[in-house]
């Protein structure tokens, strides 16, 4: 009793009395002893029942967003399979693409060139046609 007199300066109201009910302060030395220990104990059984259920509930809806995320991520991981893809093949037509058209802009040049010359060749041709026209007349 005078350690809990002594930590009485410490604690609250309430916690004072509940160390006294655990401690049964009241009760006489030599006198009949009655256990508070039975509402201790089904407080606990409560409590353990409590968080079991807290846990089972919580393991339930964990298991649910593995499988969740488990599909999330398969159907992301397909899609971007099927965008690799594409994106492969449109980067094959690209690099022809480039060939091709690297090819045809020298097949121009090689064109517009030619055009030039066979325009040259075809003034002087007709000059040299007039000239031969107006020779045999």
């Amino acid at each position: 009793q005078q350690a809990l007199v002594a930590a009485g300066s410490f604690v609250t109201p309430a916690q004072r009395a509940t160390w006294e009910a655990l401690l049964q302060t009241g009760a006489p030395i030599g006198g009949a002893y009655s256990s508070q220990a039975g509402g201790v104990v089904g407080i606990l059984k409560g409590m353990k029942e409590t968080f079991s259920t807290n846990l089972e509930s919580a393991t339930e809806e964990e298991e649910k967003a593995k499988k969740t995320h488990a599909a999330f991520i398969k159907t992301k991981k397909e899609a971007w399979d099927e965008m690799d893809a594409s994106y492969q093949k449109k980067q094959g037509s690209l690099g022809s693409n480039d060939g091709d058209l690297a090819t045809k802009k020298t097949s121009l040049e090689t064109a517009k060139t030619q055009l030039d010359d066979d325009t040259s060749f075809l003034e002087k041709l007709e000059d040299m046609c007039s000239q031969k026209a107006k020779e045999y007349d």
